[in-house]
């Protein structure tokens, strides 16, 4: 076994992942998984005392901080378990998942989102990505304010619109009526304003790890 596949099968085992966050010209790790503790194994990721979301300079931070036990750790056990048997080996993993907020940043600059269509898939999935993990830390710290914004309908219709173009496999006839539907109520300046938002709220939640 490989070790980039000893890595796979500890991450798959306690349903735990090292990603990667991208913020002014510096890529950044934390720690996003499962919570086996909850009713429907929520996905969160680490954060600190104030539910800022932790980040670290090293692939190897973030398991370290959990052994130390100096931060709150969701799913306590499994997390443990997991930095322990990843510790060694994680600096040499590349397949981390990379949240790019630079390249996102200029993705909601550079679009007007009137005609979803031209956007380019991997920007599309830039996007997607950012609204889920946005929405696993809003649904994590239960923060209304954050709720409110992922729950926006043109950020609902939007991110409906991109799943059922570039990721759902959905017979031609019915995607177009499926689309069509979306976009009658769709708000093109509701929407690039609430993906700023998002952007700067979520920027402002992210702190470096100093022990």
């Amino acid at each position: 076994m490989t070790r980039r596949e000893k890595i796979d099968e500890i991450n798959l085992k306690y349903n735990k992942w090292v990603i990667a966050i991208h913020l002014n010209n510096v890529t950044y790790h934390t720690i996003w998984g499962y919570d086996s503790l909850t009713k429907n194994g929520d996905t969160k990721l680490l954060i600190d005392q104030k539910k800022n979301i932790l980040l670290f300079k090293t692939k190897q931070g973030p398991a370290e901080a959990v052994l130390t036990y100096s931060i709150p750790i969701f799913d306590t056990e499994n997390s443990t378990n997991w930095a322990q048997e990843i510790l060694d080996i994680v600096n040499s993993y590349e397949g981390e998942s990379i949240n790019n907020l630079d390249h996102l940043q200029s993705i909601v600059e550079r679009y007007t989102f009137d005609n979803i269509d031209c956007i380019a898939p991997e920007d599309a999935q830039n996007i997607v990505d950012f609204v889920n993990l946005f929405t696993d830390y809003a649904d994590q710290i239960g923060d209304p304010s954050l709720l409110i914004l992922w729950n926006s309908p043109a950020i609902k219709s939007f991110w409906e619109y991109l799943y059922n173009q570039f990721f759902w496999t959905i017979p031609a006839d019915e995607l177009k009526e499926k689309q069509a539907e979306i976009l009658e109520n769709y708000q093109a300046d509701s929407c690039k304003k609430a993906l700023i938002d998002m952007l700067a709220v979520f920027k402002s939640r992210l702190v470096v790890y100093s022990n």
